[in-house]
């Protein structure tokens, strides 16, 4: 065909109109009767909203997504309209409302393939409610999407129905994950026995096995394999082809639809009132008064209930008669169980501080011991305490003192213990301190350190002299020659001076004169 035809052709194409564009939903191969009455009622429904809207379905090829005030009209000037104004409507709004109505469908999808695939779906698993599809992690060209391509992030539904096949062969739909039967198919695939009878029905397998020995064979052993492979779940194979299969895009858990997900807008609407109405009714019917089950009511002897656990009454039933009688005579108008007073930690601490029962003494069944306790920690039994008299036990006094001790309340205890431990010097001077000690004053003890012991070390001595001869470089650094001492200056006698009689003259002598001062008074 030349250039000339094609551009002639799309003219012509272009001229055509349809009265209606959404026949081209109906498009579809092969519908049964089910599937047609659906896509009827789906057209209904897009167009009652469109007319409820106001809206008009544009007709328009050279501009289909025109709505009004895209492109103004020309009108003749003698024209006047006063109807209501119809506007054209976007495809992308018919789009929009179709899968409002069909929301499995992805909107990049086309319908016809979508529907394909869907009846691929359930041709070869009747219980999976939605087509499967392929995760597109590159950009690729596509038959299935609208555009012609796919993105990463978008589905490929071309093998819906071979996905289909395999999580119904492989995978649990309870919990998503691989069964052993599941890896036993994906082992015997592995080895190539659908390749080698793909195309082929049950009774050409049959007449090729039997034909070909050396087929049988191979068969054999590819089922053999997986059967070894499947038969031990904690083998590293098993393993291996099990995780392949969770993480593939036929497994996981297929989310079930919601039942407003089938409702029209209508039905949505009534069911949501008919939730909130339950909502509302159970709001305010809280702290309202409530018929109870049951009623206290004093032990008797030959009583038949069930005791409570308040001592002294036992737990009665309202469906009892004596039960009813209690309760008529209980005042139930307007009565809203009283809240629990929040405290706060202090309040706490002072409502128990000055509490004049826990100050009586002897406290409240101090005769009585715990011997049994319920989940919460009540009491649910208790024992009667004995105690030793006077004369018996250790020294004759055990028992009168257990008495006392079990007569007087656990704070009088805490008292006189903390009492008795501030008497101790010690302990008081560790918890108030006390006055600080002078630091203690000691002598050093003044000895040379080293390893010295006094006598001579005839190995340095060796050491030195060899050292000497072999590196005397190296003997000048270890042993360098201390300087010499100056010598010691001795110092002069004191001179003192005295009268020589015979020369008559002061003169210089060592001898200490006498003390001629001594008798002076």
């Amino acid at each position: 065909m030349s250039l000339f035809e094609r551009l002639n052709n799309k003219r012509y194409n272009l001229q055509e109109k349809k009265k209606n564009p959404l026949d081209d939903f109906s498009d579809y191969d092969n519908l049964s009767k089910e599937e047609q009455k659906n896509l009827k009622q789906t057209k209904n429904i897009v167009k009652n909203q469109i007319k409820q809207d106001g809206d008009k379905i544009s007709s328009s090829k050279r501009y289909p997504d025109a709505v009004s005030g895209s492109k103004p009209k020309r009108l003749s000037p003698t024209t006047t309209s006063t109807g209501k104004i119809q506007r054209s409507v976007d495809a992308r709004v018919i789009t929009k409302k179709f899968n409002q109505n069909n929301p499995n469908r992805p909107e990049y999808v086309k319908p016809d393939e979508f529907k394909a695939a869907e009846t691929k779906t359930k041709i070869v698993n009747k219980k999976q409610t939605r087509p499967l599809g392929q995760l597109v992690k590159k950009t690729k060209p596509s038959k299935t999407a609208i555009s012609g391509k796919l993105t990463p992030g978008q589905i490929d539904f071309s093998k819906a129905g071979e996905l289909a096949a395999k999580r119904k062969a492989r995978i649990d739909t309870k919990t998503g994950k691989a069964t052993q039967a599941g890896v036993f198919d994906f082992a015997k695939n592995r080895g190539g026995f659908n390749r080698m009878s793909q195309g082929m029905s049950k009774s050409d397998f049959k007449k090729m096995i039997t034909s070909d020995p050396k087929k049988a064979s191979q068969f054999k052993n590819v089922v053999s394999k997986a059967k070894k492979i499947a038969s031990d779940p904690t083998s590293k194979a098993y393993k291996e082809i099990e995780s392949k299969i969770n993480k593939s895009d036929y497994a996981g858990k297929i989310s079930r639809r919601g039942k407003t997900a089938f409702m029209n807008p209508s039905q949505k609407a009534a069911e949501i009132a008919r939730i909130k109405a339950g909502i509302d009714a159970r709001d305010a019917a809280k702290g309202k008064y409530k018929k109870p089950k049951t009623v206290l009511k004093r032990t008797e002897p030959g009583s038949k209930f069930r005791a409570s656990k308040v001592k002294g009454f036992d737990v009665v039933p309202t469906s009892n008669p004596v039960g009813k009688e209690i309760l008529k005579k209980m005042d139930t108008t307007g009565f809203v169980p009283p809240k629990p007073e929040k405290l706060t930690r202090f309040q706490k601490m002072k409502k128990v501080l000055f509490d004049p029962q826990r100050w009586k003494i002897p406290k409240k069944d101090w005769d009585l011991k715990p011997t049994r306790f319920d989940k919460a920690g009540n009491v649910i039994a208790q024992q009667r305490r004995s105690f030793k008299p006077l004369g018996k036990g250790f020294l004759g006094i055990s028992g009168p003192v257990k008495k006392g001790l079990a007569m007087l309340p656990t704070r009088y205890k805490i008292i006189g213990g903390t009492a008795l431990a501030l008497s101790n010097p010690g302990i008081r001077k560790a918890i108030f301190g006390g006055p600080k000690e002078e630091p203690k004053t000691y002598t050093p003890y003044k000895k040379p350190l080293g390893f010295d012991t006094g006598k001579r070390n005839y190995d340095k001595l060796r050491y030195k002299k060899d050292l000497a001869k072999l590196d005397p470089v190296r003997y000048q650094k270890e042993f360098p020659k201390l300087p010499k001492k100056p010598p010691a200056v001795k110092s002069k006698p004191a001179q003192y001076g005295s009268y020589d009689p015979k020369t008559k003259k002061m003169v210089q002598t060592t001898k200490i004169p006498k003390n001629i001062n001594k008798n002076l008074p």
